[in-house]
């Protein structure tokens, strides 16, 4: 990974050491089956396929839940969230934002429909991302929203003991 990034930006890397855990050691785990394809453009491509579908189911399960009853289409609902840029910048630099969106608009569902304990463990999952996982988490905590935020405590220990089992060394670097 060190020698790609320095061929794709040998400009803005000055130093030898860069960072190789951006996000936490155990996010591997979503993205390793995405690197054994036989190229990057492929590996890309299937990565940014991935992201579409999930961000299609997104919509969908948001227009079912809130938007239904105003007799939304989904094209519409599909055009209107492709007009905003951040959007467009995550394909552009093939994010996660499917994952996180899906994760959201689960726990926001499961939220409304007052099942707190899987509402918070969908969102904890998302730690993965903390800033994103907060903007939820954080009303949560002020709400004291205790289910939900057991369920979080649960899926993020899942997740860290995962990293920390498989990837002892790396966790610890993290």
């Amino acid at each position: 990974q060190q020698e790609f990034q320095r061929q794709v930006l040998p400009c803005l890397i000055q130093s030898s050491k860069l960072n190789a855990f951006i996000n936490p050691p155990y996010t591997v785990l979503i993205y390793a089956p995405f690197a054994q394809l036989s190229s990057y453009i492929a590996s890309y491509a299937m990565w940014a396929a991935a992201g579409v579908l999930l961000f299609l189911l997104s919509l969908a399960l948001i227009n079912r839940e809130w938007l239904g009853a105003h007799c939304w289409k989904l094209s519409k609902l599909l055009l209107y969230s492709l007009s905003f840029f951040p959007v467009m910048l995550w394909f552009v630099f093939g994010q996660a934002t499917g994952i996180l969106l899906l994760g959201l608009s689960l726990s926001l569902i499961l939220l409304r429909r007052e099942n707190e304990f899987s509402a918070g463990f969908v969102l904890g999952f998302l730690a993965f991302k903390p800033q994103i996982a907060l903007c939820l988490a954080l009303p949560l905590i002020i709400k004291f929203r205790w289910r939900s935020l057991i369920g979080g405590a649960l899926s993020v220990s899942i997740c860290l003991a995962t990293g920390y089992d498989m990837f002892p060394v790396q966790m610890k670097e993290y």
